[in-house]
């Protein structure tokens, strides 16, 4: 650890215990009487997605902070929850957050949801240094007020500085699917499946979980990102670098959804990009080229079979250039492997999109309606050098996507109970014959 960073940890340990040890009290003296009426919230401790345990300590200290000034507010209770307790059965509103370190850099996300219903009321991000913690702490506590204070007013909260809105209604499974359990009871190489409306959960080593979501609504699969899915469900984000600051964030932000339907897997990606797309590195349309792996590009690739060593990929460019391949023993890639899917790239303001629809039935797996499979999220920053993704991968065994060893896992998926496919290729062979010195004289005879 940087010699600065364990100074400031030093000096930011002090002034916390300083700050609750006497601020404590003072707050809970505010506190205003318990009745019916109010509405409880539970603050859980912010999870540290760095994957170093040396900074755990701050998760404690962020919650600590936002439950003892969130207490002031008339009208809520507010209870701290712990790892071992969880969340109380009474609480109204849960707050959840994570934060990551990168040298001094310091992000902060937090969300507000409905205990009750799953739906996600407020989601802040905020960016800063380590030295800012303290600042960074009054803005999120300030924006977590007003969301509040919009909640008992009945409003839907909408700042600026808020990532993601979210849908009034909360979304619903299918009822034209069986239903099944998202906590797999196949063992799972990670952490437990998060918990709705949570699509992904990190340990300490970096191992991720996801959770696919349902859709009840048709998408159109045109590299907009226009529905309504994109803004009420949680995005998988806070990607991992591989190349070239190994275990470190992205420094470019990757949100990532994985939805199905009845018939297919959806993989979408919004990617913000720092610089003007004329920078950007995307030059190959070909398909299968190697040369898309040279461009700025977003992968997924999948272990249907859950055996840490075998899958698919799938990858993209920002102009659509598709390269799909089979992975045989962690290695070995088959870009002859030419599976039906569809995929469309846009673009949005801060960056560029992409929509991957995928038939379950150009897929291979176990023939069981409860899916466990294993699954990379992988993005390219060409012009940076810059290779991440969703887990951590280590920079000594070569390109990230082929490490299903160290991919995360996917559960909640729900598909088709029969996916025996056919694939025929009706061909006839013919020959013609032309002898000009036979006798009578032979031109284009069938044979």
């Amino acid at each position: 650890m940087p010699t600065s960073l364990n100074y400031g940890r030093f000096v930011v340990i002090t002034v916390y215990l300083y700050s609750i040890l006497v601020t404590a009290p003072a707050i809970h003296a505010q506190k205003p009487s318990v009745s019916e009426s109010l509405i409880t919230v539970s603050v859980e401790p912010f999870a540290n997605v760095t994957a170093i345990n040396s900074y755990d300590w701050m998760g404690i200290g962020i919650a600590e902070t936002v439950a003892a000034r969130l207490g002031t507010l008339e009208n809520f209770d507010v209870i701290r929850a712990t790892p071992i307790d969880g969340v109380p059965s009474s609480s109204d509103l849960v707050i959840t957050g994570t934060y990551q370190l990168s040298n001094q850099h310091m992000r902060i996300t937090a969300r507000t949801t409905d205990r009750e219903t799953g739906r996600v009321l407020a989601s802040v991000i905020l960016d800063g240094t380590v030295d800012d913690l303290f600042e960074l702490q009054d803005r999120l506590v300030a924006e977590l007020q007003n969301s509040l204070r919009l909640t008992t007013d009945g409003e839907q909260p909408n700042h600026p500085i808020q990532r993601y809105s979210v849908d009034n209604q909360p979304i619903e499974p299918s009822n034209n699917r069986s239903q099944t359990n998202d906590r797999a009871r196949v063992s799972i190489d990670g952490p437990a499946p998060p918990i709705a409306p949570q699509t992904m959960s990190r340990d300490d080593e970096g191992r991720t979980t996801i959770r696919a979501v349902s859709l009840d609504d048709v998408i159109t699969v045109d590299g907009r990102l226009s529905e309504t899915v994109y803004e009420s469900v949680i995005p998988v984000s806070n990607f991992i670098q591989q190349v070239p600051n190994e275990g470190t964030p992205a420094t470019e932000q990757t949100d990532a959804w994985v939805l199905f339907d009845d018939d297919n897997i959806y993989i979408s990606a919004r990617l913000f990009d720092s610089t003007p797309e004329s920078n950007w590195i995307a030059n190959e349309m070909q398909r299968d080229s190697f040369q898309l792996i040279f461009n700025d590009s977003f992968s997924v690739a999948f272990d249907t079979y859950y055996d840490r060593r075998n899958g698919v990929s799938f990858l993209v460019n920002p102009i659509g250039g598709m390269f799909d391949l089979e992975i045989t023993d962690e290695g070995n890639p088959n870009p002859d492997w030419n599976p039906i899917w569809e995929v469309q790239t846009g673009r949005f303001e801060d960056g560029w999109t992409v929509e991957m629809q995928i038939p379950f039935k150009s897929l291979r797996y176990e023939a069981s309606t409860e899916q466990v499979w294993g699954i990379q999220l992988g993005r390219t920053v060409q012009w940076k050098n810059e290779e991440s993704y969703i887990t951590t991968i280590p920079i000594s065994v070569g390109p990230g996507i082929f490490r299903l060893s160290d991919a995360g896992t996917l559960t909640g998926l729900e598909v088709p109970g029969d996916n025996r496919t056919f694939e025929i290729k009706p061909y006839a062979i013919g020959s013609l014959a032309t002898d000009r010195l036979a006798s009578p004289a032979v031109s284009n005879q069938a044979a």
